[in-house]
């Protein structure tokens, strides 16, 4: 298989796997409770909850601090990081298309195959940086703000990345939910794609028929 086939393989899937952690949930919260499970699944673009013997409710960031959280500062600080990482994988998606842009140019060979080579390569290390960003940032920037959102509501212990807690006799954990994972692999998958862009020669790009 020729490298270029491969760099777009690449390519497609960190563009898959970004826009799933668009629509995915980045953390999840939940509780064993009398009834059976309660849990919430926090998203960039809200949050779903469901509590036993009802259905899931979606609710916006906005709607949910204002809602669930009380509107107290703390709360917004726990939504800003949700904001920020909305703002990092939307630039990866843009980046990330661009890069397949360039991918599909220099694995088929169409028109002037290096300055586009080039541009692919260097859109495709920023989509690794904006994924690595996202990713490392999440996990530094939350636990902070999601303790001192609960210290405010009355609670003491810090709240870990991975954590497991007891509240009010009720077994409680958390964690990262999927879409985070998912960038995990969309930083993979892209670097992998920009190194094979940088070292791709001429020979191994398929040119187009005469």
């Amino acid at each position: 298989m020729k490298k270029g086939i491969i760099a777009l393989i690449c390519m497609i899937l960190t563009l898959v796997f970004i826009i799933v952690a668009l629509i995915g949930p980045w953390y999840n919260r939940s509780a064993e409770v009398t009834d059976g499970e309660a849990y919430q699944n926090f998203k960039l673009t809200g949050v779903d909850t469901k509590i036993p013997d009802e259905d899931v409710k979606t609710k916006s960031w906005d709607k949910f601090v204002k809602e669930d959280m009380d509107n107290t500062d703390k709360a917004k600080s726990v939504k800003s990081v949700f904001d920020i990482c909305m703002f990092l994988t939307l630039g990866a998606l843009i980046t990330a298309i661009l890069a397949l842009i360039g991918v599909l140019v220099m694995t088929f060979g169409f028109g002037n195959i290096k300055p586009i080579k080039m541009l692919g390569g260097i859109f495709g290390i920023i989509t690794v940086i904006l994924t690595i960003v996202a990713v490392l940032y999440f996990m530094v920037a939350l636990p902070p703000a999601v303790s001192n959102a609960a210290k405010e509501a009355g609670f003491t212990e810090d709240i870990g990345f991975w954590d497991e807690t007891n509240i009010s006799g009720n077994k409680v954990s958390y964690g990262p939910g999927f879409a985070w994972y998912l960038m995990i692999v969309a930083f993979v998958l892209s670097l992998i794609g920009t190194i094979i862009v940088f070292i791709d020669k001429p020979s191994t790009i398929i040119a187009p028929p005469r």
